[in-house]
């Protein structure tokens, strides 16, 4: 299962590459990278995810408050 979460986090990467102020990849992003075990690179992610969201958008903000509470429950 790790194996998988660090292809998607290579994957993420070559995405930010040209592309980093995208809130909902983020989030998606930091998770891959909890999974990896990467634990400071998924508060970093997440905590720039928050900076992008973007006024009034619900649903990216409920999004990356449940990605830092499961962050927080490690």
């Amino acid at each position: 299962k790790a194996e998988r979460y660090q292809e998607a986090v290579l994957k993420f990467r070559a995405y930010f590459s040209v592309n980093s102020d995208n809130a909902d990849v983020l989030i998606d992003y930091g998770i891959a990278l909890r999974g990896s075990g990467d634990r400071e690179g998924q508060i970093l992610a997440l905590n720039r995810a928050v900076e992008l969201i973007p006024p009034g958008d619900a649903d990216t903000a409920a999004r990356v408050k449940s990605a830092i509470e499961m962050a927080n429950a490690d």
